[in-house]
């Protein structure tokens, strides 16, 4: 009995030593990942399966970190570029790469326009070469033409020339004074010369002058207001476009870098708040499944058996605005929310809270009949049957009464009634 107690209490301080020695080699395990020394194994290992759904994350901010080290690379090679091109060029660049770059591609795209107008124009070019050259050939023809007719009119040619320019005299009058009656015409609102004649023939002809004089001074005047206004509108413009090429590139550039600095703030932020709420989303999950209400888990075990097995289950969740909502566990995996149902699945999980109710309510009080009024109306014919079956069930614990129009649902319900598990009642 003695040897016996003694092995005992030996095998005891040797589990007490092992125990301290696994004792000192975990608390220094989670001095090395930062955890707290009195924290359970269980924990611990909840935050490492926590910790490792950050690895996602993580490679997230290593992809970012990349991209930004290429647009680094992207740059250095821009700059060596220009570097090469500003030998061969006879003007000044920017000093911002992404400026000189854009400054090249808009002189790029100037003189290829300019090109393509060339090569346009070059038709017009020699068609109007043509042109001058049949006019050159047609003058020598009509002053070969005139040295002959002067020889037979026995004149000169400083005498035909005079003759000439009186007609054209006579020709330039005429269209004048034809101008000037459709002038007279249009504006005394198309009445004759000879009415508006005899209208204005008592005026004074001095007075008409004066006043026209006055109108031409005030013509003049506006003409002068409007040159300085448009002198001043192209000094503007110039202003502008110096502007534009000079402090609104520099503006352009310091834009950039602010908003490069920008991104980088917000993806930093966004990974931080994105594992904050990984981390938080697993918590809650955690929590909601160590702390299911007991009717939602028999609510949804009906869910299951009402929509054959399409269902495994119903589950709680927070919609965005972090308000409860209930959700359909798929069997084939995923949630449904109710939103998202059709309005037959809907009923089901309905009808699921509704018989889980009143299941808790019979195990706590005096069974009350369960009254549904064709509730399988949105059903197909599997998931009808499914029902009756279910309701079959429920009524060994308190009366079910079914109202229905369908002869269908009756059908369906007399294999029941053979069983002796439903009867049916015809109502007039």
């Amino acid at each position: 009995m003695n040897d016996q107690l003694r092995r005992k209490r030996e095998d005891l301080a040797k589990l007490q030593a092992a125990q301290a020695e696994w004792l000192t080699e975990w608390q220094s395990a989670l001095r090395e990942t930062g955890l707290k020394d009195d924290i359970s194994p269980a924990r611990a290992n909840e935050i490492v399966n926590e910790w490792s759904t950050a690895r996602g994350i993580l490679g997230g901010i290593k992809s970012t970190r990349k991209r930004l080290s290429q647009f680094e690379e992207d740059e250095r090679e821009l700059i060596a570029l220009l570097e090469a091109v500003v030998a061969r060029i006879d003007f000044a660049l920017p000093g911002d790469p992404v400026a000189a770059a854009k400054m090249l591609d808009d002189r790029l795209d100037k003189a290829r326009k300019t090109e393509t107008q060339k090569a346009s124009l070059e038709p017009q070019l020699i068609q109007r070469t043509a042109d001058r050259d049949a006019k050159v050939r047609a003058l020598s023809t009509a002053e070969t033409s005139l040295a002959s007719l002067c020889a037979e009119a026995g004149t000169d040619e400083a005498a035909v020339l005079t003759i000439a320019g009186r007609h054209e005299q006579f020709m330039t009058t005429t269209a004048e004074r034809a101008q000037i009656v459709a002038t007279i015409l249009s504006a005394g609102d198309a009445r004759s010369i000879d009415v508006l004649r005899e209208e204005c023939g008592g005026r004074d002809l001095d007075g008409i002058r004066a006043e026209l004089d006055q109108i031409r001074t005030e013509l003049e005047r506006i003409r002068g207001t409007s040159e300085t206004a448009y002198a001043d509108l192209q000094d503007r413009r110039r202003d502008l476009a110096a502007f534009e090429s000079d402090a609104g590139m520099n503006a352009l550039v310091a834009e950039r870098e602010r908003a490069a600095a920008e991104m980088r703030q917000v993806i930093d932020r966004y990974m931080e708040v994105t594992l904050a709420r990984a981390l938080l989303e697993a918590a809650v999950g955690q929590l909601r499944n160590e702390q299911q209400n007991p009717l939602l888990s028999r609510a949804g075990e009906l869910f299951g058996l009402t929509t054959r097995g399409a269902f495994s289950g119903i589950g709680a969740d927070v919609d965005e605005k972090g308000a409860p909502v209930v959700v359909g566990n798929r069997a084939s995996g995923g949630d449904v929310g109710i939103s998202q149902m059709s309005d037959g699945t809907r009923d089901q999980l309905f009808l699921a809270f509704r018989l889980a109710s009143v299941e808790h309510y019979c195990a706590a009080a005096e069974p009350l009949p369960f009254i549904a009024d064709d509730l399988l109306v949105h059903f197909d014919d599997e998931r009808s049957a499914a029902t009756l079956e279910l309701l079959a069930e429920v009524g060994k614990r308190t009366q079910v009464l079914l109202f229905t129009h369908h002869r269908s649902v009756r059908d369906m319900a007399k294999g029941l009634v053979v069983q002796g598990r439903a009867a049916i009642l015809e109502l007039a």
